[in-house]
């Protein structure tokens, strides 16, 4: 009689158990479901029409990117509190914390930069996941806290775990992760500003392609020419070279405008240091990879404007921020130089203003010049 007792007993406590597990599964299906349901209120009209339109492979790639972003976002903020919190960094806890944020970083710039190659180039995936909520606010506070990222860091984040225990933190492969994302985050930032800028509510947010806007153009060539064309640029967009030569482009970009800006943003004093060398020499040699990558990316388009014209068209910025990089946006023959990497040579002209420096800043001028001039091309289409 015992026995049944006491199997009666568990059998009514597997059942509320059961039945307590299957609660709060629906109760996590439906906290879920308003949470789809609030991020998607967060979208402005204009953006859920414009997603609308995606295909669904291309809803997946955001969907896939997005979720990546958002997943490995929250387990950094996670593991940089419980970090942060901590008075032991040699404990297996804080340990076990630091090896899953540093695996979540480079996750986060990968997400970043998926985002950032969009829908088929243009800016559709940056405009719904960072134009409205608070994404890349977080992620800014993450990696620097509310210090801004050319001064030392004051409270808590990536940046002050980074200085504050350069022994477990500070190293070498550490760095360039940090770095890689900090030059991540300040291009989606920017992209993001130059959206809300430019496509403000009450105007399309969808960045048309040189192939949308010129197809009037196009209509009046020969079928023929028009299928070679589109073959080629078909090619070209498939080429695993080509598309190397384009993150390559972009991703140096980023890390070229970094470099020049915080070198500009220290006195002469500070440029003198080791810290301010170093930040020129990898500036000139950001300079020479892009120099190089355009060189490489004319040559595999073999002269095809239309397929020059999809990577330089104006909504892409690339031309814009080359000519920001050389001359901080002035015309590049100005003298005194206005800005830009430019200036900065004049400013040392023994050393980052050396013959062999300006001998790199003039090839990448150059490189400038072929590109800019395929971008008014297409703009009188």
């Amino acid at each position: 009689a015992e026995a049944a007792e006491r199997l009666k007993a568990e059998e009514a406590a597997r059942k509320a158990a059961d039945e307590a597990a299957a609660k709060s599964a629906a109760e996590e299906s439906e906290r879920l479901k308003r949470e789809e349901e609030e991020e998607a209120n967060k979208v402005d009209p204009k953006t859920r029409a414009m997603m609308r339109k995606w295909t669904a492979a291309t809803k997946k790639v955001y969907d896939d990117a997005l979720q990546q972003f958002d997943d490995n976002l929250l387990l950094a903020e996670e593991c940089s509190k419980a970090l942060k919190a901590t008075n032991n960094a040699s404990s297996i806890k804080s340990k076990a914390s630091r090896t899953e944020l540093f695996e979540a970083l480079p996750k986060i710039s990968e997400a970043l930069d998926a985002l950032n190659k969009g829908n088929h180039g243009n800016h559709e995936f940056m405009t719904a996941a960072f134009s409205v909520g608070d994404r890349l606010s977080r992620l800014g506070v993450l990696l620097t806290g509310t210090t801004p990222l050319d001064k030392e860091p004051q409270d808590w984040c990536i940046r002050k775990l980074m200085t504050d225990d350069p022994e477990h933190d500070g190293n070498t492969m550490h760095d360039k992760t940090v770095m890689h994302l900090i030059r991540s985050y300040q291009g989606a930032e920017h992209m993001v500003s130059e959206i809300v800028e430019h496509h403000g509510r009450n105007e399309s947010i969808a960045v048309p392609s040189i192939k949308e806007s010129a197809v009037a153009h196009k209509s009046s060539l020969h079928v023929d020419a028009t299928s070679i064309h589109e073959q080629h640029k078909t090619d070209l967009q498939n080429s695993p070279t080509f598309s190397g030569n384009l993150k390559t482009l972009d991703d140096t970009m980023v890390e070229a405008k970094f470099l020049m800006e915080s070198l500009q943003g220290e006195s002469p004093k500070e440029r003198e240091a080791p810290r301010g060398k170093k930040a020129a020499i990898e500036l000139v040699q950001s300079c020479t990879v892009l120099r190089d990558t355009l060189d490489n990316i004319f040559l595999e388009a073999k002269g095809d404007q239309a397929a020059l014209a999809e990577l330089f068209e104006g909504g892409t910025q690339r031309v814009a921020n080359l000519l920001s990089l050389l001359s901080g946006g002035a015309a590049t023959d100005a003298s005194p130089s206005h800005g830009g990497v430019a200036k900065l040579m004049e400013e040392d002209p023994d050393h980052l203003g050396s013959a062999p420096n300006r001998a790199i800043l003039e090839g990448l001028t150059k490189s400038y010049h072929a590109a800019a001039r395929i971008s008014e091309e297409t703009e009188s289409f």
